[in-house]
């Protein structure tokens, strides 16, 4: 054994042993591990501002890590109404763009006002078949 190891460990062509072939069964699967997308909506920025905003960070996502789990954490500076509720943007924000849409190019979402797990499998196809 301690020739063989000697023999892997110092041989320039290590490679050619470790050859991990594709498994054509589990394209497109998620991978294992998921990454955390982070949105913080300044005071100033208005629905559609802050909007296209997450709509770029998951677009971005997905082409940088395709088919990876998606997990969006969204922070909201201000944007309260004289209730202490938020506005309506931000609101609309959370409840119909969220949930409504950007929901299913993601695996699970928190923000200030629920935790949510998608439970479909998300959406991983090109954004740009989703525009419009």
């Amino acid at each position: 054994m301690g020739k063989r190891e000697l023999t892997l460990t110092l041989s320039k062509e290590v490679g050619d042993h470790c050859i991990i072939e594709e498994n054509q069964h589990s394209s497109g699967n998620l991978k294992s591990k998921s990454i955390a997308l982070y949105h913080i909506v300044f005071k100033d920025e208005d629905f559609k501002t802050a909007a296209n905003h997450l709509y770029e960070i998951v677009k971005h996502a997905q082409a940088e890590g395709p088919n990876q789990g998606r997990v969006l954490f969204l922070d909201i500076e201000g944007h309260r109404n004289k209730k202490g509720g938020f506005d309506r943007d931000m609101f609309e924000l959370q409840k119909e763009f969220i949930i409504g849409f950007l929901i299913q190019f993601l695996t699970e979402v928190h923000t200030p006002l629920y935790h949510l797990i998608n439970p479909r499998l998300q959406n991983n196809c090109s954004f740009a078949e989703n525009q419009g």
